[in-house]
């Protein structure tokens, strides 16, 4: 277990013992559980990747559990792990699978109560949602600009994976929206940390239209380009079609003179050449044909 323990008496006036587990084990959580007298069965569902985000009342402390952004495999693919914030009278703890980045440049500003504390991490997780939703943005406009030039398969790939990442992202911003109307309703009105929560809810409302818009745009982009790939195919085969179907007009021509029963021109010297002569004007005429067709159709 990689553990911090902060004691952060001399910056909050109340004085409150701060600790934050990253990837512990079942024992060991259960053994911090003893100490702080906590519920072991609460506490350790922090710790399951797909826990969804909640806000549990017990007798002697209150957990809650929020979703956080990372990057998992590439830098294309994001997705979200839960953090769980277990508060006391007078004692924070936080737990996650992951080492996350949220507390670094919150844990030095004076904070005034646990709760003041609480709402400045949630804080920066809704800033790095929206810093990550941002990120997402840019890649799909390179994406884009990639695919405009010339489509590949990578390419397309990458729009899925940052498709993917905004879902994920988006359902987390909704899970986490829920648990921050619930920390209101606990919350008296009219205090600083009122204050603190109600930019919390801002920050994060802002990222879920965010990620409406990009989601938004991001299915529109995918659905253009499945068009124009398909639109291209059918070219393709088009022209395909057009050239075996030239092709076969002096096959069917020679076919004819090879068989085994007297021909015309057959005892012509000049033979093969009026052959060759017949197949090129009727290709010629068959392509003609072919061409005012298409042409035609343009036109209407």
């Amino acid at each position: 277990m990689r553990s911090e323990v902060n004691f952060i008496n001399s910056l909050a006036s109340g004085g409150f013992e701060w600790v934050n587990l990253i990837d512990p084990t079942h024992q060991e959580v259960e053994e911090l559980c003893k100490v702080y007298d906590l519920e072991y069965e609460t506490v350790i569902t922090a710790l399951d990747e797909e826990e969804r985000s909640r806000v549990q009342i017990e007798d002697n402390f209150t957990m809650i559990i929020v979703d956080v952004p990372v990057s998992f495999e590439s830098d294309t693919y994001y997705s979200t792990v839960p953090l769980g914030i277990v508060k006391t009278n007078h004692m924070l703890l936080t737990l996650c699978t992951r080492e996350l980045n949220v507390f670094t440049k919150r844990l030095k500003m004076p904070t005034t109560s646990i709760n003041a504390h609480i709402y400045q991490i949630l804080y920066t997780i809704s800033i790095q949602y929206l810093g990550y939703l941002r990120v997402i943005e840019r890649k799909s406009s390179q994406v884009e600009r990639a695919l405009r030039h010339s489509p590949k398969n990578e390419d397309l790939i990458e729009m899925l994976d940052l498709q993917k990442s905004l879902v994920y992202l988006s359902s987390s911003l909704r899970s986490n929206q829920i648990v921050l109307e619930r920390l209101v309703k606990l919350e008296k009105n009219d205090t600083p940390e009122s204050e603190m929560l109600e930019d919390v809810i801002i920050e994060n409302k802002q990222a879920i239209d965010m990620s409406k818009i990009y989601g938004n745009i991001l299915s529109s982009n995918l659905n253009v380009f499945e068009t124009i790939i398909s639109n291209n195919l059918n070219m393709v085969m088009k022209f395909l079609t057009v050239v075996s179907v030239i092709i076969a007009v002096p096959t069917v021509v020679s076919s004819f003179w090879g068989m085994n029963v007297p021909v015309p021109f057959q005892n012509n010297p000049y033979g093969f050449l009026i052959v060759f002569i017949i197949s090129l004007i009727i290709t010629v005429m068959a392509g003609f044909y072919i061409n005012r067709k298409e042409n035609h159709r343009k036109r209407k």
